[in-house]
């Protein structure tokens, strides 16, 4: 009986770093430094807590409620979101009678990896 009550109590943190490696980068961590790997730690937890906290109240709950239990299956649906927000955003700056290429501008905007000639 004690084994079982220590195995339901490893079963969370189990599942955490299973979800923390597959979905949320954990895994892909190559760095040396002590402050760096401590950084990566820091964002992979923030991004779990608040996969948690938004699938219970924010505006993804509608769908995470409808069956999406795991991390992985909260990371596609919030990807999902960002995309669906994305596009929105972009329907209504057609909307205003921007051109694709001052939107893309503003999309664009402070990421160098981005690079076009106009």
């Amino acid at each position: 009986m004690k084994i079982l009550s220590i195995y339901a109590q490893r079963w969370p943190i189990e599942t955490f770093y299973r979800d923390a490696k597959q979905n949320l980068g954990l895994e892909h961590c190559e760095l040396r430094l002590l402050k760096g790997i401590r950084r990566h730690w820091d964002l992979v937890f923030l991004a779990y807590t608040l996969l948690q906290i938004e699938s219970l109240s924010g505006p993804l709950s509608k769908w995470i409620k409808s069956n999406v239990v795991t991390i992985g299956g909260k990371c596609r649906i919030a990807s999902a979101e960002i995309l669906r927000s994305f596009i929105f955003w972009a329907y209504q700056q057609f909307n205003q009678e921007y051109d694709v290429d001052h939107i893309f501008k503003i999309a664009a905007k402070g990421n160098p990896q981005l690079k076009f000639g106009f």
